[in-house]
């Protein structure tokens, strides 16, 4: 009986991240149709990946050294101190990078100029003070990021491991309604706002989460 228990939890807990990754992948293949359809490919849309792209490559590094060194130290201060000191440690590592992502989000939002011209080759006039105004509001993400993978590193400790998938559901969401309204208001920095505000919604549903373990 509990055999046959543990073979149906196990059933429907592969069945809801089947589920959950194709919701993602739908809503994904949406947001580029909703892109596609009303913006084309205009000079917009490659301002608009190029500005998202900046933010990414420089988190490249926060992300490598979270991955590498918080889990493993996290379960072998745990194992070695209990839960309270391994809690401790996610804060003081939280903190530190939030101190140095913090100080490259100030940084590049005043060097966003340069930011474009060492990453993005190609574009000039209002083009470039667009890829530049984009950034500056995209750069914020850095933070909001880091603060992600650390709290997914923490959920991953608890056995949760689902909500990678499921919090790119309202990301995407929240991106199709800002293309959508920075197409009818002609508002391209909805755009960056959007995709800002699609960001700070994986946040809000990571803590959430956090808060019921």
């Amino acid at each position: 009986m509990k055999e046959k228990f543990q073979t149906h939890s196990l059933f429907n807990r592969v069945f809801q991240l089947i589920v959950l990754s194709l919701l993602v992948k739908i809503l994904g293949f949406m947001r580029e149709i909703f892109m596609a359809y009303y913006y084309g490919t205009t000079i917009t849309v490659d301002v608009f990946v190029a500005a998202l792209n900046i933010p990414s490559i420089i988190f490249a590094l926060f992300g490598t050294a979270i991955t590498t060194s918080f889990l493993p130290l996290y379960a072998e201060i745990n194992e070695k101190n209990g839960e309270k000191a391994a809690l401790k440690y996610t804060n003081n590592i939280l903190n530190v990078f939030l101190l140095i992502s913090g100080v490259t989000t100030v940084l590049g939002v005043i060097y966003s100029d340069i930011l474009v011209k060492i990453f993005v080759g190609g574009f000039v006039g209002e083009a470039f003070e667009m890829c530049s105004t984009f950034v500056k509001i995209i750069m914020v993400t850095i933070m909001m990021t880091v603060i992600q993978y650390i709290y997914n590193g923490y959920l991953q400790t608890q056995g949760m491991f689902n909500q990678q998938s499921i919090m790119n559901i309202p990301y995407s969401i929240i991106l199709i309604g800002a293309i959508v309204a920075s197409y009818y208001r002609k508002n391209f920095y909805l755009l960056a706002i959007g995709a800002l505000l699609a960001s700070f919604s994986q946040l809000i549903y990571l803590k959430l989460l956090i808060s019921k373990t």
